[in-house]
């Protein structure tokens, strides 16, 4: 079960409003960045954060080019993630999944936007590694942008099952050799074949099979234009040396002449195509089977000039693959039979006395080939193997944290295996995630609860809110609890809101210690404000905020004004100063005056409080006149 989900936030940044993109062990979403306001993409990683991938991302992120999704932020929040800039205009693959085949105008103009970013990226030394339709996007104006540099999985990262790899792999990489640029071009030129013909053209299999074997089928009827069709060939050929060696080249190449547009059909079987009432001419085949590397030059033959008509099995030939041999290896010509009437009767006569006889008949070991089903629904599984003739049946259910419910999970014979005459392909099928323990997480926080919750593979819900003594959002209850659930199913919580709202009490005149423990007690945030009073007295509560009589609830702020006594107001310097002028000036600030008068002088001499020092309002002043 993947981490994350639609509406969980990544580094207290990107709120992942939906999921738009998916691969083995990844998933992207489209996000909103709470701090900027845009809509970002993020992709998350489900391996955990390695050297490999912290290298590749760091290389991805330094190059630099208009037709390069742009890296905005990457990091490990539980999984590592990696944000880019989103494309509205979705991928190739879907382009091509809604549209069927494209246009030569269109995919000829994507194939050179791509060689041009391609071609910078090499350049650079940095190869792409995993090219498929997915990773190549288009922005809100319809610009190409390619996607995942250097991050496809590599050998290092994790042991993928031979089924599980591209279609789009070219054989180097598939048997773990060197990489270059030719390796990015094959992976170009199998998408290009895929956007003219509307659908995929390579048979999703054992990628060192279908590399190594040149095990392509068509699967599609297209046209194309010469340059593309030249340009395909190239760029799949299984020697990496008979490539596109450079990304202008191949550009060059799409820009080339047009010839008029070729027709490319697949014929209906092998079998058919030799002997059977449809013999579709080999000058229709497009994408073929071949047998031997030694043969194979590129992993799309185009068209023959020997109609399959003219090649007549041998004798030895007794299953599907020796007379798919023989199409091509080497043919017997072999000149048109007469044509004459035969009298079917006494055939018939004859055989219904031999089954009477008892004499049983052993039908030819034909054999076929199982078709890659894993993955697929049961629906979309028994709809591929029944085109082929080939019945499938379920014989086991079992669970899997890869493949979703109802997918086939696992089939015998394997795909590409031997099939024996009206033998089925057995299924087994995906149960969905194991069942996981449900964690017990009543008194945690909300935040602790979803973690654990989801780190488990299910679904927190948060169901209600109770008052109650314990903190706002601590987890009061839980259903189910302490036992085992479905992966991905929901856990019901209720968590606390808190004490019931109380009404702040009249403090006013209290002592501030005791007053800011009676507000502890409503569970309320108190904090204290000083201020001057001529008339509370210090360290007693001149008033609330709010004031009292106030609704508050558990957590509610509430802050205390406490008095720190009357202001006190500096004592002027007022001697040698006549005594009515004195007695003025100390009247003004609020001070009372005592005169200690000498007959016949009117000469302030001295003064108490002395000068400088501080006296509250209302104090008084004693002066003394003299000579």
């Amino acid at each position: 079960m993947f981490p994350l989900r639609s509406g969980d936030v990544v580094a207290n940044r990107y709120r992942l409003d939906s999921e738009i993109g998916a691969g083995l062990f990844t998933r992207v979403f489209l996000a909103n960045d709470l701090q900027l306001a845009r809509h970002v993409a993020v992709k998350i990683f489900l391996l955990p954060e390695s050297e490999r991938l912290t290298e590749a991302i760091g290389q991805a992120a330094a190059f630099h080019h208009s037709g390069a999704l742009t890296i905005l932020d990457r990091g490990v929040d539980e999984h590592p993630y990696l944000v880019t800039e989103y494309c509205p205009g979705g991928t190739l693959g879907e382009e091509i999944a809604a549209m069927g085949p494209l246009g030569s105008e269109r995919v000829a103009g994507v194939a050179i936007d791509a060689c041009a970013v391609l071609g910078s990226a090499h350049d650079c030394g940095l190869l792409h590694r995993g090219l498929k339709p997915s990773n190549i996007l288009f922005d809100s104006s319809d610009r190409l942008k390619i996607a995942d540099f250097g991050l496809s999985l590599g050998s290092d990262d994790v042991t993928l099952a031979p089924g599980s790899l591209p279609a789009y792999t070219a054989p180097e990489q598939a048997a773990g050799e060197t990489l270059t640029p030719a390796t990015d071009l094959f992976a170009l030129g199998v998408i290009l074949a895929e956007a003219v013909s509307g659908g995929r053209v390579v048979a999703r299999s054992s990628g060192i099979a279908v590399m190594g074997h040149g095990t392509y089928r068509p699967n599609r009827e297209f046209i194309c234009d010469g340059s593309l069709r030249d340009t395909i060939e190239r760029a799949t050929r299984l020697d990496p040396a008979e490539r596109f060696q450079c990304a202008d080249d191949m550009a060059a190449s799409i820009r080339g002449l047009h010839p008029p547009p070729r027709a490319i059909s697949r014929p209906t079987s092998a079998l058919q195509s030799v002997g059977g009432s449809d013999p579709t001419p080999a000058a229709a085949v497009g994408l073929l089977e071949r047998p031997a590397d030694d043969e194979i030059t590129s992993g799309f033959a185009w068209p023959s000039e020997k109609p399959a008509s003219q090649v007549v099995p041998s004798e030895d030939a007794t299953d599907v693959e020796d007379v798919w041999d023989e199409v091509f290896e080497p043919p017997v010509v072999a000149d048109e039979p007469k044509p004459r009437r035969h009298r079917k009767w006494p055939l018939i006569l004859v055989l219904l006395l031999l089954i009477a006889g008892g004499v049983t008949f052993v039908v030819p070991n034909y054999t076929k080939r199982a078709p890659d089903l894993l993955g697929l629904t049961l629906d979309g599984a028994r709809t591929q193997s029944e085109a082929l003739g080939i019945r499938s049946d379920v014989v086991a259910t079992v669970p899997s944290g890869v493949y979703a419910k109802g997918t086939v999970v696992g089939q015998s014979p394997p795909p590409n295996g031997r099939l024996g005459f009206r033998s089925p392909v057995r299924l087994t099928l995906s149960s969905g995630p194991p069942p996981v323990a449900v964690p017990s997480v009543k008194g945690s926080s909300i935040q602790q609860a979803t973690r654990a919750l989801q780190g488990v593979g299910l679904v927190p819900v948060v169901v209600g809110a109770a008052h109650s003594g314990e903190d706002p959002g601590q987890v009061l209850s839980q259903d189910p609890a302490e036992t085992v659930a479905e992966s991905g199913s929901s856990v019901l919580l209720t968590i606390s809101s808190g004490p019931e709202p109380a009404i702040l009490p009249d403090l006013a005149g209290k002592a501030a210690k005791d007053a800011e423990s009676e507000l502890l007690g409503l569970r309320v945030q108190v904090t204290q404000e000083q201020e001057n009073s001529d008339t509370v007295k210090a360290g007693s509560v001149i008033s609330t905020v709010p004031a009292s009589g106030a609704t508050v609830r558990s957590g509610h702020p509430v802050k205390l004004v406490v008095s720190k006594g009357p202001r006190t107001i500096p004592v002027p310097d007022v001697r040698g100063s006549r005594v009515t002028d004195a007695t003025a000036k100390l009247q003004a600030l609020g001070f009372t005056v005592k005169l200690v008068q000498i007959v016949g002088q009117d000469r302030v001499v001295s003064q108490d409080p002395p000068p400088g020092s501080s006296a509250k309002k209302g104090q008084t002043i004693t002066l003394t006149t003299g000579s």
